[in-house]
């Protein structure tokens, strides 16, 4: 009996869970595989610099499929396949066929070029995240003591100002959260997420002492802000959700 729960068990686990990777298009180049890398760069990128590596399409069956998960998934394939950066081409949830679907074009890279490709991008920028899936409650947060909402399936965009300090809260003064940012020369966009959105990749820092904080850090009890470590997913969501202010 033990022995068939445990079958049942494993096989429900891979129907819930049941993903593919398609491979649309693939160049003839023989690449080493990469092991750390999966920038994300604009499609507008010279093509002298980025050489094709494919074309992938991760895809699931579930009503619980996350852009997140799809990522992953292409992520791990592409840097088999020798590719370090990527660029997003198409993103459709929960189609005609019941499937959500995620389509990116994968290259390969120097690390000068991909230096070069993060200059386009906004400095001193905060996206903050609320749920992915649009018709899920709204999220309630605070910029500056100013009350917030953030609908789902969009983000909030926050400029960082010099000389001026943005604090960010969530769940009120006492046991909520809460992030201070400064405003850094050249400081790469940040990415929070006020869900369980994007937990694969995110980072707490701890402080004990409630009430009180520095820039960049962030204090919480009940209420929670996670920050999306993978830039590349960041900017990727950026792409696929909607500007909610």
């Amino acid at each position: 009996m033990k022995i068939l729960l445990f079958v049942f068990i494993t096989f429900g686990t891979f129907i819930s869970y049941s993903q593919s990777i398609e491979i649309l298009k693939k160049s003839h180049l023989e690449i080493a595989p990469e092991l750390h890398k999966f920038d994300f760069i604009l499609a507008s990128n010279d093509s002298n610099k980025f050489q094709f590596v494919a074309t992938l399409l991760a895809k699931e069956k579930v009503a619980s499929s996350s852009i997140e998960k799809l990522y992953l998934s292409i992520r791990k394939q592409a840097n088999l396949l020798g590719a370090n950066c990527f660029s997003f081409k198409s993103f459709s949830h929960i189609d005609s066929s019941g499937e959500t679907s995620l389509i990116v074009n994968c290259y390969r890279a120097a690390d000068s070029s991909l230096m070069e490709a993060k200059e386009v991008f906004e400095k001193n920028v905060v996206y903050v995240f609320g749920k992915e899936e649009e018709g899920d409650k709204s999220i309630i947060f605070k910029v500056n003591n100013e009350k917030k909402e953030i609908s789902s399936g969009s983000y909030f965009r926050i400029v960082l100002n010099q000389g001026e300090t943005v604090m960010i809260n969530k769940g009120g003064p006492i046991g909520g959260a809460t992030v201070w940012l400064n405003w850094e020369k050249d400081k790469q966009p940040y990415f929070y997420t006020l869900s369980g959105f994007g937990m694969n990749n995110w980072e707490q820092q701890v402080a004990t002492n409630i009430g009180f904080g520095t820039a960049n850090t962030i204090e919480f009890n009940t209420g929670r802000i996670n920050r999306i470590l993978d830039n590349s997913l960041g900017f990727l969501l950026i792409y696929v959700l909607k500007q909610g202010n």
